[in-house]
């Protein structure tokens, strides 16, 4: 795994193929860099909308499409922009900490789910 925590980054999360469906999971900091303090998800999320997650905090996030797909813009602390294609449940973005991110490009019915180092829930809105 990857352990730049300045810089976006791609995770893949492990997968469970069978033709009934696929399977993937995460726990712990086995799969992304911190612990995990909080998990929310948005969803419904109507096509070609655009949504800004705040940026106040030290909290690092990793984001996956549940559903759908979106882009993600991210700008870092130092003005650095990337953007990424979420399009598989398995695929997931690392996100650190202070920066920018806009989620846009949205399919129609996207569900995100965010997981958090940090408990409170105030920035994933």
């Amino acid at each position: 795994m990857n352990t730049t925590l300045d810089r976006p980054y791609i995770i893949e999360m492990p997968r469970f193929c069978d033709p009934r469906g696929n399977l993937s999971f995460v726990q712990d900091d086995d799969q992304v860099p911190f612990a995990i303090r909080h998990v929310s998800w948005m969803y419904d999320l109507p096509a070609d909308s655009a949504v800004s997650l705040s940026t106040i905090d030290d909290r690092l996030r990793v984001i996956l499409p549940l559903a759908g797909s979106f882009d993600v813009k991210v700008t870092t602390t130092d003005k650095v922009t990337s953007s990424h294609h979420l399009n598989r449940a398995y695929m997931a973005l690392f996100i650190p900490s202070r920066a920018e991110v806009a989620l846009t490009n949205t399919s129609s019915n996207s569900v995100a789910l965010i997981l958090s180092s940090t408990l409170d829930p105030a920035d994933d809105d």
